[in-house]
Parts: structure tokens; sequence; C-alpha cells
């Protein structure tokens, strides 16, 4: 990845939870809308020591909350390649949640197309495939109204920020660009990623189905592995004990392939 001019200040996209210089295999996390780095603390514990664990941290939140959301996609995406550019020298594996499902498949895809080069495994949770059609409208183009409804219909929100003007006219701008990033009227599907896949989904969730889900097979030429659960959008958390439980078993499993 030599020929990959890293961003200016591209260490500011990474949360590291764990790098050493003896690590042979990397994690990548790429959160969910609305969501930061953060939301992944923890889950490497179950990891191989090996493993180094670190999670993509985009512009307006945390430590990144002065700078403006990024709402285009390819910049997104070409600012993530740049960033972790300097750190795929060892085998590596994404895992995205919801819309970074989505950018995480467009960023591996792209680094296959462009550099001849992908993870050694993708393990996407919560999202169906990207070359189906929309089941709602673009969340980035509704009213403030709107919005609200859809964040009570995700019930991740606390009802206290959302009551809260000062916090959501921070919150929902920055919301709405994440949003923005996989409102696009269609992801690009060939040539379909050269790698085996694990897709993790919540059997209460409304915005997937078996069928949505298996659709990945369609972008993906390898083994797609399937794991349900029986929570909502986010079982990560409704059933954490068992979305790190599974999570682990996949980093483990391609360690053992890999490393």
């Amino acid at each position: 990845m030599n020929n990959i001019e890293p961003a200016a200040g591209s260490d500011a996209w990474l949360v590291k939870f764990r790098h050493n210089s003896k690590a042979r295999m990397r994690v990548f996390y790429f959160p969910y809308a609305g969501g930061s780095a953060s939301a992944f603390s923890g889950m490497e514990t179950n990891f191989p020591g090996d493993v180094d664990v670190f999670a993509i941290q985009a512009p307006g939140r945390e430590q990144r909350f002065h700078e403006q959301p990024i709402s285009s996609l390819d910049l997104y995406v070409s600012q993530v390649i740049k960033s972790i550019s300097p750190y795929l020298s060892i085998p590596f594996l994404f895992v995205g949640y919801s819309n970074g499902s989505l950018i995480a498949y467009e960023v591996a895809r792209r680094l296959q197309c462009l550099y001849g080069v992908a993870p050694v495994h993708l393990t996407l949770a919560a999202r169906r495939a990207p070359n189906l059609p929309p089941l709602r409208p673009a969340m980035s183009g509704m009213n403030y109204d709107d919005m609200l409804s859809e964040l009570r219909r995700y019930s991740r929100v606390p009802e206290e920020f959302l009551q809260d003007e000062k916090i959501m006219s921070i919150f929902i701008p920055m919301l709405k660009a994440d949003f923005a990033l996989c409102d696009v009227t269609s992801f690009a599907t060939t040539p379909r990623l050269k790698l085996d896949a694990t897709i993790f989904w919540g059997k209460q969730d409304e915005d997937t189905s078996e069928e949505g889900i298996q659709a990945w097979q369609d972008l993906i030429d390898g083994e797609l592995n399937i794991v349900q659960f029986q929570g909502g959008h986010f079982f990560c958390y409704d059933e954490e004990e068992k979305f790190s439980a599974e999570l682990a078993r996949v980093v483990r499993n391609a360690h053992d392939k890999f490393v």
C-alpha cells in the first residue's frame, strides 16, 4: 500500500484500542450512522493477543467534535483508505455495523479494484445488501420532525435527548451527513469481492429480512456465513454477549487461517 499517499492528519481517523509492534493481524471497525469509535470499545478482549484493533472515527464526533461531518461517500472512502493504508501490511479484517457495513463494503471493493488488496474476511451487521432497492425514503433528506420519528423508531436515542433542542441541533446535522453517505441511488456491485464474509442480522429488525441478507451473496465471491440474532436493529446491544462471542469467533477463525 506504499502507493497511497496518507491523508494529512490521517491518524485522527483511527482510534486504536489495541496496537503493538508484534501484531500479526488487524481488525478495523466501521460504526453505524451517528455512532463513534467508542461503540466498539471492549469487544477486543476475546481476540487473540496479537490482533490489533482499530475503529474509524469520522469528523464530527468525540475528539473530532468540532470538525465538519462528511456527507460525500467518495470523499469519506478515499480518506479512510488513505488513513488505513499504512496498516495493511499484515492480514486485516473489516467489521461494519448498519451504515458502517455499506462503507466497509465500499472501502473493501475499492481497495480490491484500485490496489489489488482486500480484507481476509468481511463481517457486516444489521444491513441488507446495497444492490436491492431502498425500503424507505432517504433519511438525509428528512425534515426535523420526520428525523425525530425515525430516531424514536430505532429506539437507541434517549427521549430526553430527543427533547433537548440544543443537543439535537448538533446531533441531527451529523446524523444527516452520515445517512447521506449511504443514501446514494446505487452502489457499485462489480467486480464481486473475492473473500469470505459473515453477515449478522436481527430477526426483529424491520429494515432487514432473510432475503435482503442473502442478497449479499450477489456481491461476494466467497463463502457467506449468516448468523441470526433475535433482537432488532441494535442487537449488538440487545444481545451484547452473543454478539461479542460471535465476533470473537470470526476473528479467531480468520487468525487461525491466515496467521
